[in-house]
């Protein structure tokens, strides 16, 4: 089988050929294109984006990688018109059996999908702008949203106001995507019912993702051998990530738990020391800075830096639990990979999270925007080692039996081989 991706960042491998830097996004067609690239069975190619003039192509690591022209103009509107002309010679070039689209929001495929070429497009989903920005406030009061606008949004058009509107618009071009669709792949009832209600027509695959091997080959979080009362959380500078809420939280937990810590991956983007510092702050961070004095938790906040796989498992390995606060996720890696661990986790019932986590036997489910609960949850981890190691085997033997390596690769082949059969019957 010849299959052709389409992603939005540039893989480590072939980032100096174009002169960018590789990204850390796209972890999980990371880690699916390691493992086929050498099968017998499949031909791969990905095609991406770099700020060139014409098509490149390079082969690495027995992978056909691609690189539209313009790279600025097709990430923000498709490219329009002029891009056609290089979908047609990859296409014709490559001469794909299928194209997988990875993820919904990225306008990298919005041409090649107008263009009805006659090669099935399979796309798989990470999340549904169309749903996601209606819960872009999270539980924010309106006045205080304004009333945290910074200089630095107002100058840049950004912040959660100007967010959310660029998500109204980019939703509007994602629906006119998932329309021209044949078929959709995701993992939970929440982005099925989400995209059929957009495109009825399309055929739904259960997919799922693969997720990094260094969580795979991770040995099991041990009660003894981490630091109590320590919570990781990934970085989470957006409101729908919910990290006002876990902060208000930790003002709870502060008063019965002295040396309650939070930790989380990502920059330090709370810097506040500088006038540069004060002004290029983002109205959000203004926002979470505020909570951060009001709780009295200016010394419970630590920043580990961007981290690499291997430094994310240790990094749980230490915590007590594993907090995802978002006010909206479809399947979040984040928390498959804290299972893979075996951390305890507490995450918000939304989205498609409560088929990744069982309530009650992997951890705890609680309803957003209820701090208390999500304290009272953290809390009862706390307080017993024993119900903490009952939630780490429990989560770390049923995401293996759900989710391990094989039966990923295994499941995306017979995808493609089905989707390829079922659009040659069809013609």
């Amino acid at each position: 089988m010849r299959i052709m991706w389409t992603v939005f960042v540039t893989f480590p491998e072939v980032a100096d050929k174009i002169g960018r830097k590789s990204e850390y996004a796209c972890t999980w067609a990371r880690a699916l294109a390691a493992k086929l690239r050498y099968r017998d069975d499949i031909e791969l190619a990905i095609v991406s984006v770099a700020d060139e003039d014409s098509v490149k192509k390079f082969r690495v690591d027995n992978v056909d990688f691609y690189f539209l022209p313009n790279g600025k103009e097709v990430m923000r509107s498709g490219g329009g018109e002029k891009i056609r002309e290089s979908w047609k010679y990859i296409i014709s070039d490559f001469k794909p059996d299928l194209v997988h689209i990875h993820g919904s929001e990225s306008m990298v495929p919005y041409e090649l999908i107008k263009m009805k070429p006659n090669v099935p497009l399979f796309l798989t989903l990470q999340g549904i702008l169309s749903n996601y920005y209606k819960d872009a406030y999270a539980g924010m009061e309106m006045k205080d949203i304004i009333r945290t606008y910074s200089l630095r949004d107002i100058v840049r058009h950004s912040g959660i106001i100007w967010d959310r509107k660029k998500e109204i618009r980019r939703s509007r071009y994602e629906k006119e995507m998932l329309r021209g669709i044949q078929y959709v792949g995701g993992r939970t009832t929440w982005d099925k019912v989400s995209s059929l209600a957009v495109n009825p027509e399309t055929k739904y695959i259960y997919a799922p993702e693969l997720i990094r091997p260094e969580f795979y080959q991770a040995t099991r979080w041990d009660v003894n051998k981490i630091r109590h009362h320590r919570i990781f959380m990934h970085q989470g500078f957006k409101p729908i990530k919910g990290l006002h809420i876990l902060l208000d939280a930790m003002k709870i937990l502060k008063k019965r738990y002295p040396d309650v810590e939070l930790y989380m991956s990502g920059k330090n983007v709370m810097r506040n020391s500088t006038v540069k510092e004060k002004l290029l702050q983002p109205g959000y961070v203004k926002y979470l800075f505020e909570r951060i004095r009001a709780n009295e938790l200016q010394e419970c906040i630590h920043f580990t830096g961007i981290l690499d796989a291997e430094q994310i498992v240790n990094e749980l390995k230490k915590a007590n639990v594993m907090v995802l606060p978002s006010a909206i996720e479809n399947s979040p890696n984040s928390l498959c990979e804290a299972q893979l661990v075996g951390i305890p986790c507490v995450a918000s019932f939304v989205g498609g999270v409560p088929e990744m986590l069982r309530d009650g036997k992997d951890g705890y489910l609680y309803t957003f925007n209820e701090p208390l609960m999500l304290a009272e949850y953290i809390s009862r981890i706390f307080d017993s080692d024993s119900l903490a190691e009952q939630f780490s085997k429990s989560s770390y033997e049923w995401i293996r039996s759900r989710q391990g390596e094989d039966a990923v690769v295994d499941k995306t082949i017979n995808n493609y081989k089905e989707i390829i059969d079922d659009w040659k019957n069809k013609l």
